[in-house]
């Protein structure tokens, strides 16, 4: 141990002393590496070096040091696991899958035993190796795994990425929509957590989503928001790519020159952020949508760029689609020779089997006219036989799983069924020997036994009485962590949902004054309305604050005392009205003056807020949204009325049954279903219960019912 603490420490001293720079140390290092068969010199690099190692070592490419990942076997210590997951972490994209995820699958026994959340990130990288290389059940199969443990952990950050990941392979084995939903969860939990950048990531794959489904205006909506966001976020890397997407959307509904005007803003942004990876792609892009339009002089610059570009940095798959690209245009200048030449050298780059069938299958077209018509047979051939071993080979491992899970199931199914007989086996050969031991230690023992008997008697009554006070000291404790944990998750989810209406508010009225659109005398009502607005929202957030304070030290637990409805109702509208009126909706307080409530007033609020901004964003424009009260003889009524979208039938038995429902409002405002599933925990804290009234298209009416408790 002594010895691990000093080496660092002599080479810290002599990197001072001598002037060498962290480079020339890591070169250094690098070169011991060439000359050691130690594994332990290996973790000790990526512990030194980590990200920077591993960079050096995927320049060098160096396939002897994947081979001793592999040779080393399951990790000796919690340093081994983290060497292997880092090699893994930044090696994925240069090594063959199957190499790296073997690495991974070494860890596995070792995480179980030694650290079971290390499983997680183990799991979340084998599936998303396997996504990479169209691996996609398996990949499905252990992003699964990983989201289970995700939850498990509560690690949202993981979460996320899952999410992410997992959407890809759905829609390959054609659960679109399944992958939707993945894709909704993720931008709604971007939301929950204030990740607008992930946020942005999440709206451009619905973006493209849609896009492949043919659903093109849908596409463009969540490409033109998610470029919104990435521009405020000044994420260049992000703009450059959805220009990208947005012109080959444009492409596909046959505008190549908007298309064209994307690619050409995506190009100058690409350039600005230096993005080495994007920018070949843009060149390409370019150059066949230049060749559409007939402008071949420019695609061949473009495709000369993006050729100087890609041998600079090394992107061998970049030179398949350039080289198709230019097999294009020279189809489009009927010079078949050149066209065959080209596709040949695509060949050679060709990333997988499906773009080697696509190439074969254009040069028998090209064949075709050139009246070669036996190269062409065979062209189409070579084309059609991989098309075939391609589905062959899909549904060969599709047929190889569900055999691995049948044999897993039943080999399970019969370990379980010799474990119950040797269990049986073992019970009876005990049970045996037991009886054959008692009977000569009660004929030894008999005499002795009755002596101490009572006084035995009576230690194991107070042992165990000592051990069943520990056992229910340690549940109460359980219970307690249990329900201060669902108290947290709880009031935070209240605080991010209650905040977000006011804040969005405040910021519409700023871009409106800083759109510079507004007269002097606008701005100043627009002024007096975001100083009303703000004072609103500080009050409203410091009743929050105050009320969670008090509900983390007591629970929820509702303190019963008497409101002035109509007041209350008042300082809500004025919290909603900039809302209110972006859509030209008026709020009226129906609720009579002198009305008073035996309620809990933060909670009562709450339900109230949640209501309102309901109602407002599912109502049309030009409407009213009314808030009402009635009282009959054992509980008092309070509601909000619209005359909106209103609920289907089965919408409203689904929020009665306390699911939550994704919901778009009458401009497409987004809602999670939230509000409502705090405002049934709210009102049936205090006693009370939600009620609907709803009609599709009509309006709906939300009540809050107040059982009146009788002295």
């Amino acid at each position: 141990m002594i010895q691990k603490l000093i080496l660092p420490a002599l080479v810290l001293f002599a990197t001072l002393c001598l002037g060498q720079s962290p480079t020339s140390l890591l070169e250094n290092d690098l070169a011991n590496l060439q000359h050691t068969e130690n594994f332990d010199d290996f973790i000790d690099f990526f512990a030194n070096h980590e990200q920077e190692g591993a960079m050096a070592l995927i320049q060098q490419k160096d396939q002897k040091l994947l081979k001793k990942f592999i040779q080393n076997g399951e990790p000796k210590s919690i340093t081994d696991l983290r060497a292997k997951q880092s090699f893994v972490k930044y090696v994925q994209d240069i090594y063959p899958a199957d190499s790296t995820i073997n690495i991974l699958r070494q860890c596995i026994p070792f995480a179980e035993k030694n650290t079971p959340e290390s499983l997680l990130k183990i799991y979340f990288a084998i599936g998303t190796i396997q996504g990479k290389s169209n691996r996609d059940h398996e990949s499905i199969e252990n992003l699964e795994i990983a989201e289970r443990l995700a939850k498990e952990y509560h690690d949202e950050e993981i979460l996320l990425r899952i999410y992410n990941n997992i959407s890809a392979p759905l829609i390959n084995t054609g659960n679109k929509l399944r992958a939707l939903d993945y894709l909704i969860a993720f931008i709604n939990l971007t939301e929950t957590m204030g990740l607008d950048d992930l946020k942005g990531v999440g709206l451009m794959n619905i973006a493209e989503y849609f896009r492949t489904e043919g659903e093109f205006k849908k596409s463009l909506s969540y490409a033109f928001e998610a470029i919104t966001l990435f521009k405020k976020l000044e994420d260049l890397p992000n703009v450059g790519k959805m220009h990208n997407n947005i012109a080959i959307t444009f492409s596909e509904i046959g505008k190549p020159d908007s298309a064209i005007w994307h690619l050409e803003e995506g190009l100058n942004i690409a350039i600005a952020s230096n993005d080495i990876y994007l920018i070949p792609k843009l060149y390409v892009n370019l150059a066949d949508y230049n060749i559409l339009i007939g402008n071949y002089k420019k695609a061949e610059i473009y495709l000369e760029s993006a050729d100087s570009m890609s041998a600079k940095i090394g992107l061998d798959i970049a030179f398949f689609y350039i080289n198709k690209v230019r097999a294009e245009l020279y189809l489009q200048k009927n010079q078949p020779n050149e066209v065959i030449q080209h596709l040949k050298i695509a060949e050679k780059y060709a990333p997988g089997d499906f773009e080697v069938q696509t190439v074969a299958i254009l040069m028998s077209e090209v064949y075709a006219k050139m009246s070669n018509f036996e190269e062409a047979y065979l062209e189409l051939l070579r084309g059609t036989t991989i098309r075939d071993s391609i589905l062959k080979t899909e549904t060969k491992k599709n047929i190889q799983e569900l055999i691995v899970k049948f044999e897993a199931e039943k080999q399970r199914t019969e370990n379980e069924k010799l474990r119950t007989e040797y269990i049986a086996l073992q019970g009876a050969t005990r049970l045996k020997n037991i009886s054959i031991v008692s009977l000569l230690a009660f004929l030894i023992l008999a005499t002795g036994f009755i002596a101490f008997a009572n006084q035995k008697k009576k230690i194991t009554q107070s042992l165990n009485s000592s051990l069943a006070k520990q056992i229910t000291t340690v549940n109460q404790q359980n219970q307690t962590l249990t329900e201060l944990d669902a108290i947290n998750k709880k009031l935070l989810s209240i605080l991010s949902h209650d905040m977000r209406s006011p804040l969005i508010n405040i910021r519409g009225i700023l871009d409106l004054v800083q759109s510079g659109a507004l007269s002097k005398s606008e701005e100043s009502l627009v002024f007096n309305q975001l100083h009303s607005d703000i004072t609103h929202t500080e009050n409203l957030l410091h009743n929050i604050v105050n009320w969670v304070k008090t509900t983390k030290e007591k629970g929820l637990v509702a303190n019963i005392e008497k409101i002035q409805l109509h007041q209350m109702a008042d300082g809500l509208i004025a919290l909603y009205q900039s809302t209110a009126n972006s859509k030209n909706i008026s709020i009226v307080n129906d609720i009579p003056k002198e009305t008073l409530l035996e309620a809990d007033e933060q909670l009562t609020h709450l339900c109230l807020r949640n209501l309102l901004s309901n109602a407002l964003k599912f109502s049309f424009e030009n409407s009213a949204v009314h808030l009402v009260y009635k009282h009959q003889e054992n509980c008092n009524w309070i509601g909000v009325r619209d005359s909106g979208k209103g609920l289907s039938a089965e919408k409203l038995n689904a929020i009665k049954s306390g699911q939550a429902l994704l919901e778009k409002g009458t401009k497409a405002e987004l809602g999670t279903g939230l509000g409502l599933q705090i405002t049934q925990e709210a009102i049936s804290a205090m006693g009370g219960r939600l009620e609907i009234e709803s009609s599709l298209n009509k309006g709906s009416t939300f009540w809050l019912l107040f059982v009146i408790q009788k002295s």
